[in-house]
Parts: C-alpha cells; structure tokens; sequence
C-alpha cells in the first residue's frame, strides 16, 4: 500500500501561498552579442512575450546551505553578507499551481522587483506520483 501524498501537495501549497512573495518567471530568450562568435560570446536578453512569462508566482526564498550550494563555508557566509566576491545563489520553493501547468526548466528567468535571476537548477520534490512542489536554484 503506497503513502498518499495528496495532502501534502495542499499543505505545500497553502503555505506556500502564506508566506511567499509575488515573482515573475520569463523565458529567458538569448542571442549571441556577435552571431559569427556565438561561442562561449557574451549573451543579451531578449523581450520576452506574453505567453513566455507568468506573473503573480507565489515563491519561498532561501538562502541554500554550503554543501547544496557548492560553496565553502566562507562563500556561504560572504553569500549571506552580501558581498560582491561571489555570485548570490538563493533557492525557492513554488508550488507547480502557481505555474498553471506550464514546464519550467533553465531556459526560465526569475524576477523580484528589480532583481533579475537565472535558474541554474529545477528539481520537482515528488516523492510518490504527485508534485509537490518545485525546488529551484537561482543565481545573480
């Protein structure tokens, strides 16, 4: 007999809703600086359209610990100082409600006011056959 989970994937989404901040996710389209050097060249964004972006998201943000995060410890504290040396990684949980079934993988961007991310990483949290929510990485 298998655990249902179902539950969960309300709990996780009402808590979610409580205490997560609006974000918007974009479609993070790309073209090279130079067409001739796409490699490894320096990319701009592109607008993104209407429907490649969600409004409204409900995300948790976290600041990842050393070990998920790859860095030291002393990156991890530099992260939380907010100093300049490193690139911030924060994490955020969404529940896949908010997404209205759309997939999101690294192609997507995550913004918060001013503050442009790129997701590095999408993991689904599915321990049975429902989504619980997404756990995604993020870098600035």
């Amino acid at each position: 007999m298998a655990f249902d989970y179902s539950g969960l994937v309300t709990v996780a989404a009402d808590l979610l809703d409580s205490f997560g901040r609006e974000v918007t996710l974009k479609v993070a389209s790309k073209t090279p600086v130079d067409s001739d050097k796409s490699w490894g060249a320096r990319q701009t964004d592109a607008v993104a359209t209407d429907d490649q972006t969600i409004t409204g998201v409900k995300a948790v943000f976290v600041i990842p610990t050393s070990g998920r995060a790859g860095l030291s410890d002393a990156g991890a504290e530099q992260q939380r100082a907010g100093t300049t040396t490193n690139k911030r990684r924060l994490k955020v949980f969404i529940a896949p409600s908010e997404l209205g079934g759309t997939v999101i993988d690294d192609s997507w961007q995550l913004v918060d006011g001013t503050t442009t991310y790129e997701i590095l990483v999408v993991n689904p949290v599915r321990p049975g056959p429902d989504l619980i929510l997404y756990e995604i990485e993020l870098e600035v």
